[in-house]
């Protein structure tokens, strides 16, 4: 299994081995090996072992815990001592490797919590500082645009960002009229400016119009309700994209609803 050199083994076992959080015996092999490697060393997922470029509990040891600073400046076999050495050293390593591995889970266990929360993060702002539960809503029109909340505090209420947010979300182009007026009634003493968005959806037959306006129209009033200012009439229109006729085009045949500009 190839992993990714920069990556924690806490996030790369609990991605690949979620089940076994709790399973892994750990050997740390200390740093020096984190030059040349990653930090997951070795991986076994039917022993469940796990060797790691870090130190670990032994490093924390004081030196002459298991070698006297004087061991090798008497009298004796050089080699035997040296050998000794390298077995309590083993026994050691042996003995760290519950302490080692009770560390690992718990870390893995703080990493899975973060990453829960991380994934979570933006259903957590929209719902506390919001008011909006994304989790609730079911389309991904509207899912999409809740997401952008965040992001859009200082814009709310400029339809220039609806344009854009509209362009995106649906994949078309989007021509934005500001030249209404809306009333209620037929006098015109008292109006409200109106913004309406021209929708180009080239290629919709009369049931494709249809459902195309039926399934922006959640999208539609999401955006009323949360992003333009109450005083400004907000309208969608579609209109078929292949059908425009572009300012400079001096001739051409005409189609039902073009206009010339």
């Amino acid at each position: 299994m190839k992993i990714h050199k920069e990556a924690g083994a806490e996030l790369v076992l609990g991605y690949f081995f979620p089940d076994l959080s709790q399973s892994w015996n750990v050997r740390c092999m200390g740093t020096f090996y984190r030059n040349y490697s990653g930090d997951s060393l070795f991986v076994d997922e039917r022993s469940r072992e796990v060797e790691l470029a870090r130190d670990g509990f032994l490093k924390t040891l004081p030196e002459n815990f298991y070698s006297d600073k004087d061991e090798f400046s008497g009298k004796g076999d050089l080699k035997e001592r040296h050998d000794a050495l390298v077995r309590r050293e083993n026994i050691l390593k042996e003995m760290s490797i519950p302490f080692d591995s009770c560390s690992f889970r718990q870390r893995m266990s703080v990493e899975k919590k973060i990453s829960a929360l991380l994934r979570d993060k933006a259903s957590i702002i929209l719902s506390e500082y919001h008011g909006f539960d994304v989790e609730a809503v079911e389309d991904p029109l509207v899912r999409k645009a809740a997401l952008m909340l965040p992001e859009l505090n200082g814009r709310r209420g400029d339809p220039e960002m609806v344009k854009t947010l509209l362009a995106s979300l649906l994949h078309c182009r989007v021509e934005m009229d500001l030249s209404h007026r809306y009333s209620a009634g037929e006098s015109c003493r008292a109006w409200v400016p109106e913004v309406v968005y021209l929708l180009d959806v080239p290629g919709l037959d009369r049931e494709g119009f249809k459902r195309f306006r039926d399934g922006i129209a959640p999208l539609e009033e999401f955006i009323r309700d949360r992003l333009m200012p109450f005083d400004l009439v907000f309208t969608l229109q579609l209109r078929d994209g292949s059908s425009v006729v572009k300012k400079d085009l001096v001739s051409g045949i005409l189609e039902y609803n073009t206009e010339i500009i």
